[in-house]
């Protein structure tokens, strides 16, 4: 497998305190004070009752397969081909899109998957943080 260089990721004012969080190598989520749902990605309201007030919680770390995808085409100049995306169900109850690490050939809907961090750089002001990325167990 072709490992991938550092990314380069944007931030924007809504995300910029999850990627810090990551430079730990720790995805957190905002969780709703008010309602108590979860939500990704982040934002400046809950969807779910429109309050403004949320904490940042971690998350497990895990997730189980609900679907995938093999790009072959290349859209993004810094991404090599082939790559695949997943989408993994949190045990938080939200589903978590992100690149996969490993054999995408042996992947399976209810697979568990785990986190993995990596180095990445920002395009907006060249800081860094890490990047989540699925791999399996």
């Amino acid at each position: 497998m072709t490992l991938h260089r550092p990314r380069r990721v944007l931030a924007t004012k809504a995300d910029r305190q999850m990627w810090s969080y990551l430079v730990h190598g720790e995805l957190r989520l905002q969780r709703c004070a008010k309602c108590r749902a979860y939500r990704f990605p982040p934002a400046g309201v809950c969807e779910a009752c429109l309050s403004e007030d949320w904490t940042w919680e971690a998350t497990a770390g895990e997730g189980t397969v609900l679907s995938w995808v093999t790009y072959h085409r290349a859209y993004f100049p810094m991404i090599e081909c082939p790559y695949t995306v997943v989408v993994a169900q949190t045990p938080e109850g939200v589903p978590l899109t992100a690149d996969y690490v490993g054999d995408a050939g042996a992947l399976a809907t209810g697979d568990h998957v785990v986190l993995q961090y990596d180095d990445a750089t920002f395009d907006d002001d060249g800081g860094s943080s890490k990047l989540y990325r699925w791999s399996s167990v």
